[in-house]
């Protein structure tokens, strides 16, 4: 049985959809669903519409940039693969697909359905500047961990980066160990969420050999970024 505190530090495993040969596909829908004003709002509307696959939703509720990384690191995308990827959007049908795939690996945390998610109180905290909420989920097992969501312009989604790039730190590491500008551009998207993420507890014990890995990451970011 899958434990659901060790979801945001190294179990959860994204789809491999074809991003690829699927790239070029997205679009922008003015009639797309408001935003989320408070994290708990944001994070309720997520676990909802992952329960229905509902695209509309879920672009709205999930910061988009952190997502599409983690997809292309999923998918084994080049940097500038992965950039086009944000520039461009997600296609509709890949999405779909994605999403569909995250709702199956995400049951096997909950066991009975993210309907059976319960949710605390928001905790609020600033990563260089930027706010951030971490709410705690509980599944019907008992396990929790957190769902962290970000604040911009007075309006909050899901931050996929700060709440699941903590299980990537390996690929990550291997990943930015190249330094083309484009590995960089990358690494000044993915730095503060991934701070954010891993400042929280993971919720269960990580091994002494997987947090010297984080802090390495996090010294190789600094590099990244540095001017």
């Amino acid at each position: 049985m899958a434990n659901f505190a060790l979801m945001r530090f190294g179990v959860l495993v994204l789809a491999c959809v074809g991003l690829v040969t699927a790239c070029g596909g997205g679009t922008t829908d003015p009639t797309a669903p408001a935003p989320a004003s408070a994290p708990e709002e944001a994070i309720t509307r997520w676990l909802d519409a992952v329960g229905r696959v509902d695209t509309a939703e879920l672009r709205v509720m999930v910061e988009p940039r952190g997502l599409a990384v983690l997809l292309g690191l999923e998918n084994r995308l080049s940097a500038g693969e992965i950039l086009a990827l944000i520039d461009e959007g997600v296609p509709e049908a890949t999405l779909e697909s994605y999403w569909s795939s995250f709702r199956a690996d995400f049951e096997a945390f909950t066991l009975d359905g993210v309907a059976t998610i319960e949710l605390g109180a928001a905790f609020p905290f600033t990563v260089r500047d930027q706010l951030y909420a971490a709410v705690p989920a509980t599944g019907p097992g008992g396990g929790t961990t957190e769902i962290i969501a970000a604040e911009t312009n007075g309006f909050w989604r899901v931050d996929f980066m700060a709440t699941f790039g903590p299980g990537f730190v390996r690929a990550f590491d291997r990943f930015f160990a190249a330094e083309t500008e484009e590995v960089r551009s990358i690494a000044e998207m993915v730095d503060v969420p991934l701070r954010a993420g891993m400042s929280r507890e993971p919720g269960t014990e990580i091994s002494d050999e997987l947090s010297a890995e984080i802090d390495v990451l996090l010294e190789r970011l600094e590099v990244l970024i540095s001017p």
